[in-house]
């Protein structure tokens, strides 16, 4: 059985950290779709029927759906819980106990590589 690259979707409204984020994940021998805003990560995973691994979702996404709502529309359309990892940079405490009660890994800015790279491999095995 061939085991495919792992696929990373990863959710930011700021092009040069999807960018940035992309070209480390690539490095590290995994397979990378970006989308900048929740409806972009819907679109891409109809796109991409389903086959996610791994959601890698900043919290604030601009004006529209957050980084939570984004992660909940890839689920829905994969129809399972994909695993997640919400970066932000907000340290207010309502936002850290609404992300604390979503499940989610969370990682804070700026995020170190090595870490983000241990998170990934003990979330996709």
């Amino acid at each position: 059985q061939i085991t495919r690259p792992q696929m990373v979707m990863v959710i930011d409204d700021e092009e040069p950290i999807r960018e940035g984020l992309r070209g480390l994940l690539q490095e590290w021998g995994y397979q990378v779709m970006t989308a900048a805003s929740a409806a972009q990560a819907e679109q891409v995973t109809q796109a991409l029927e389903g086959r996610v691994d791994l959601v890698l979702s900043d919290l604030h996404l601009g004006d529209g759906a957050d980084g939570l709502e984004a992660i909940a529309g890839v689920r829905r359309l994969c129809r399972h819980e994909v695993p997640a990892i919400l970066i932000t940079g907000d340290t207010a405490h309502s936002e850290i106990r609404r992300i604390a009660s979503s499940g989610h890994m969370v990682m804070f800015k700026p995020v170190q590589p090595r870490r983000l790279y241990e998170a990934l491999r003990n979330l996709l095995g």
